[in-house]
C-alpha cells in the first residue's frame, strides 16, 4: 500500500470534512471541523506547531478532505484516458505507418505515466 492509497483510504473512516486550521495562542494551528453538519464528532483533529512552516502544513491538512475527494473524483477519468491510450496504441500499431511511430511513443509515454499514477491510488506495485 502506497502512502497516497493508504490516505483515501483513510479518509472514508476520518473525521468527516471541511475541516478549518485555527490559529491558536503561541502560534501554533489546531485543525478543526466546527461546522453545524459535524456537531458531535471529534474535534482537533490535529494540531502543528513548532517550525517556519506551521500555517502552510496546517493548512495542507485542513484540505486533506477536499483534496482526496477531488482525487477520488478524477481517477475515474484518468482510468478512461488509459483505456482510450491503449486502444489509440493498438489502431495505430496495426497500421504499421512510419508517420505513427512519434505518436506511439508520445502515447506510450503517457500510458505509462498514468497505469504508474492509478497504481499508485490503488497501492499497487509497492511495499
Amino acid at each position: 500500500m502506497t502512502a497516497l492509497s493508504a490516505a483515501l483510504a483513510a479518509m472514508d473512516k476520518a473525521t468527516p470534512g471541511p475541516w478549518i486550521a485555527k490559529l491558536c495562542l503561541g502560534g501554533s494551528y489546531v485543525i478543526d471541523n466546527t461546522l453545524p453538519e459535524n456537531k458531535g464528532l471529534v474535534r482537533n483533529i490535529a494540531e502543528v506547531s513548532g517550525h517556519l512552516s506551521t500555517s502552510k502544513d496546517a493548512a495542507l491538512i485542513a484540505a486533506a478532505p477536499d483534496m482526496a475527494a477531488w482525487i477520488k473524483k478524477a481517477l475515474p477519468w484518468v482510468e478512461i484516458r488509459a483505456e482510450r491510450l491503449r486502444t489509440l496504441l493498438i489502431l495505430a500499431r496495426a497500421e504499421k505507418d512510419e508517420a505513427y511511430v512519434e505518436l506511439i511513443a508520445d502515447a506510450s509515454e503517457e500510458l505509462a505515466a498514468l497505469d504508474a499514477l492509478l497504481a499508485e491510488a490503488k497501492g499497487e506495485g509497492k511495499c
